[in-house]
């Protein structure tokens, strides 16, 4: 429940900064970003994989773990570490809250 308000939450917030820099309306335009994604190839092996396995394939946190062959808590830690550093990079600031 908590996951699902908090993900509602991101996406009006995305919405309503895209809409102010007059860029495209839908949060999921960042999944084209390139600036984004070099970010994200820039983490370690299996924290990438796990961002585009969880994000881009729209895979489960069972199934990120399957495809991985770690557990899924594992995948979780690896999703969480990957979001972190995500955060923090000076060149995602247009992201971040």
């Amino acid at each position: 429940m908590r996951k699902r308000a908090s993900e509602r939450r991101a996406i009006e917030r995305l919405s309503a900064r895209a809409t102010s820099d007059g860029a495209s309306a839908d949060p999921l335009d960042a999944l084209a970003d390139a600036v984004l994604w070099t970010e994200v190839r820039s983490l370690p092996g299996e924290q990438a994989a796990a961002i585009a396995l969880r994000y881009v394939a729209d895979l489960s946190i069972t199934e990120v773990a399957d495809t991985l062959e770690i557990s899924p808590t594992a995948a979780k830690s690896l999703l969480h570490r990957g979001r972190r550093t995500l955060r923090t990079a000076p060149s995602l600031e247009t992201y971040a809250e």
